[in-house]
């Protein structure tokens, strides 16, 4: 369950709009309307270009839903511009640190005082369609919300690469383009996930942010590895909950 909180994270984090698609041009008919109807001053392509140019540092609640199970977990979210961010949550002596840096995908975890860090392919993301193609999917501005204190503008995009409904907020006043709020539902298995910030810290990233706990290893390509018959083994290599994750799903 702790690994799965991992991928959590990083599919909210790309759906709110980690990718370098941000800057592009043009707002679809919908939310122009909703915007000119409202006398709004930022849309929702503004607010994600601003984002990607951020650096702060923040705490969110994660909360997920699925099967009539739900899950909470808290992670604190560092970001230096578009090209480096990091993603820190722990629970049962378990720590997890999700990095990019400069386009480089790393997933570290600490158990008995042991760090252990894997390179990793970056996940898709729903983000990167919706960014790239935002008439499609018909942002419609859903009104203004405060969270943590912080005033924010919200958005609906629907039937995102054919299965995820998402509503996001993003801040309008301090941080302009700060995530706030985050609630992306999956049409095909009904998983619910929702980020919502609870602190802003008065100060931002440091470089010292990014660095490694520990050297980060290369993950194997397993499936070329279980044509060979031989897909666990690069688990061995692991310790911890990286290892659990690795022997479950290799």
């Amino acid at each position: 369950m702790k690994f799965k909180y991992i991928f959590l994270v990083l599919a909210l984090i790309f759906i709110v709009g980690c990718t370098n698609n941000a800057n592009n041009t043009g707002n679809s008919t919908a939310e122009n309307n909703k915007e000119a109807s409202s006398g709004a001053s930022y849309s929702l392509k503004d607010l994600v270009g601003l984002k990607n140019n951020l650096n702060f540092k923040a705490d969110y609640k994660l909360t997920s839903s699925s099967k009539g199970t739900d899950s909470s977990v808290s992670m604190t979210y560092y970001m230096k511009g578009e090209n480096k961010f990091r993603m820190d949550t722990g629970s049962n002596n378990i720590l997890s640190e999700v990095f990019m840096v400069n386009d480089e995908y790393v997933v570290c975890s600490k158990a008995n005082e042991a760090w252990n860090c894997i390179k990793m392919a970056k996940p898709e993301s729903a983000a990167n369609e919706a960014e790239k193609n935002p008439d499609k999917y018909n942002p419609v501005y859903i009104g203004e919300r405060t969270y943590a204190g912080v005033k924010g503008r919200c958005y609906t995009l629907v039937n995102v690469n054919d299965k995820y409904d998402i509503e996001s907020c993003y801040a309008v006043e301090t941080q302009k383009g700060l995530p706030l709020y985050t609630k992306s539902e999956s049409k095909i298995d009904n998983f619910v996930s929702i980020m919502e910030v609870t602190r802003v810290y008065d100060s931002g990233a440091k470089e010292s942010d990014f660095i490694y706990p520990a050297e980060p290893k290369e993950l194997p390509d397993l499936s070329q590895m279980q044509n060979q018959g031989d897909a666990c083994s690069v688990c061995t290599q692991l310790t911890g909950e990286s290892k659990d994750a690795c022997m479950q799903n290799c």
